[in-house]
Order: structure tokens, then C-alpha cells, then sequence
């Protein structure tokens, strides 16, 4: 016997659009409709409806108020910020690649703070940092990627600590969290902030 109610699908966070349609499908074996929200768009399915064609209709709508928040006042606006934080920060990564060469290598705590500068403009997309480079001038002042891991590792050693972290720094492109480990290394060692 068929209803005509709609009944509201309850979804799981994290959950897959496709089991948000199996859902709305199982839902309606018996006749009826059936409705969730999923990532902020209303889906509705009915006896007729597949997995095909409720994933069609929300990427349909996503792409609808995609464009219309992007033609938007708050959406040309956010595109703005973007594009105005992304160049200043590639005018920041410029910057710092132009004063990498000068830097003091014989001081871990100048390459701590220019590695924690770089850290924003070099995890930013569309910001270009030439990371070979970098990799390059450091591995030519005697620091190597991944240096000190496991066993060569001494915790409590001023040098050999910073070079690890100036190690993991340069060994991808990507590496968050050096920040992090330079307070934590610069209030073990009583380092004060490089002027």
C-alpha cells in the first residue's frame, strides 16, 4: 500500500552521497517519498528515483548555488579577500626567497624563523614557492632533509634538535606544524625571538 507522506532520512556526518541515496531509495520501497539534507542541499526521492539520478540532482544544485553565491555581493567579496590574501602572501614568499641566500646558516634560530615565516605562503594554494630551491641553498649549508630521525635523534642536544626540524622542513613541500615545533624547541632552549 503506498503513503503519501514524506518521511525525513536522517544521515550520519561524514556520510557518502550515494548511501544518502540508497537511504532515500529504501525509504520508499513501500511507495511514498522520502527527504534528507545533505551538505546543505535538499534531496527528495520517490519510488521512480535512483542512486543516478539523486546524485545528479544534488551535484544540480550544488552547482547552482555555487553560482550564485559566487555572483553574490558576500560571494565577489570572499573572491576578492582570496585574491588579495593570495598575492600578499606571494609578495611575502618573494620576499623571503630574496633575503634565503643571505641568510646566517651558522644560526638555527634565523632558519627556524625564516622556515616559520615561509610556512603560511608555502602551505597557501596558488602561492609559488620555489621549494628545489630552497631544498638546494639549505643542502648547501650543510643541512640535509630528514636529518637526525630515529636513533640519530638527541632530544636534548641545541643543534641537533634544530636540525631535525629544519630537516622535516625541507623535505616536502608540505609540511605543517613547523611553527610548532620551533616554540616548543625555542622555550626548551630559552631562544628569544630573531630581530
Amino acid at each position: 500500500m503506498e503513503t503519501n507522506t514524506t518521511q525525513e532520512i536522517e544521515l550520519s556526518v561524514g556520510e557518502h552521497i550515494t548511501t544518502a541515496a540508497e537511504k532515500l531509495i529504501a525509504a520508499c520501497r513501500n511507495g511514498g517519498q522520502a527527504a534528507c539534507k545533505f551538505n546543505g542541499v535538499i534531496l527528495a526521492a520517490d519510488k521512480n528515483s535512483t542512486i543516478e539520478s539523486i546524485v545528479d540532482d544534488f551535484n544540480h544544485q550544488s552547482e547552482e548555488a555555487r553560482i550564485a553565491y559566487n555572483e553574490s555581493p558576500e560571494g565577489k567579496r570572499a573572491a576578492w579577500e582570496a585574491l588579495d590574501r593570495q598575492t600578499c602572501l606571494q609578495i611575502k614568499a618573494d620576499n623571503l626567497m630574496e633575503k634565503l641566500p643571505d641568510l646566517n646558516f651558522n644560526d638555527p634560530a634565523v632558519l627556524l624563523d625564516w622556515l616559520c615565516e615561509m610556512e603560511e605562503p608555502r602551505d597557501h594554494i596558488g602561492v609559488r614557492v620555489d621549494v628545489e630551491r630552497i631544498l638546494q641553498i639549505f643542502c648547501a649549508n650543510g643541512y640535509e632533509p630528514n636529518a637526525y630521525c630515529d636513533d640519530e635523534f638527541k632530544d636534548g642536544d641545541f643543534y641537533i634538535h634544530a636540525a631535525w626540524i629544519i630537516g622535516q622542513a625541507i623535505a616536502s613541500p608540505y609540511v605543517p606544524l613547523v611553527n610548532h615545533f620551533t616554540s616548543q624547541w625555542k622555550e626548551r632552549f630559552g631562544v628569544r625571538p630573531v630581530a
